[in-house]
């Protein structure tokens, strides 16, 4: 089985470089591309507790990594950005355009267990939850975690559905 993750804002903390490049401030401002390049996507820090639960994760899962990065050289930013976290499968990447476009990536390649914050407009300064994709694939028949900054929480989340999965059985 298969856990599939999103990264900004789930694996890490690209707030402070989306701050850092809205102009003329943040919030209220515009994000310029300079937030994209790749010396300000190294600069992003690994969300607290993400390496170990992935990596206890693998112990009973492949892990892949889909992320919303439609930027020039975005594929081989993030191949490169995970590399140097030192996460399982770092190489198991898909990058896409837009949020939207995970749904069809999710459906020709499913997973047990998808975990993505589901915001978008974060580069405006204004988060957007979005609420239809999380359940477009939860429709799939895909466990989804809302990621709320908490890896420990996404733990024991995996830890309940497993659970309850094998009261089914």
């Amino acid at each position: 089985m298969k856990i599939i993750c999103d990264i900004d804002s789930t694996i890490t903390d690209h707030w402070r470089r989306i701050r850092r490049w809205t102009k003329p401030h943040w919030p209220g401002g515009r994000c310029s591309s300079e937030a994209f390049t790749r010396d300000e996507v190294m600069k992003d820090l690994m969300l607290p507790d993400c390496r170990e639960v992935l990596w206890d994760l693998s112990n009973r899962y492949e892990i892949g990594y889909l992320t919303a990065r439609g930027w020039p050289r975005g594929l081989q930013v993030t191949l490169e950005q995970l590399d140097g976290f030192d996460l399982p499968n770092p190489k198991e990447v898909t990058v896409v355009a837009s949020i939207g476009d995970k749904v069809a990536v999710l459906r020709d390649n499913p997973c047990a267990v998808y975990i993505d914050d589901f915001m978008t407009g974060q580069e405006n300064a204004i988060g957007t939850f979005r609420r239809r994709v999380a359940e477009a694939i939860e429709e799939m028949g895909i466990f989804v975690i809302p990621f709320r900054n908490d890896w420990l929480d996404v733990r024991e989340q995996i830890r309940y559905w497993e659970e309850s999965k094998s009261c089914e059985s």
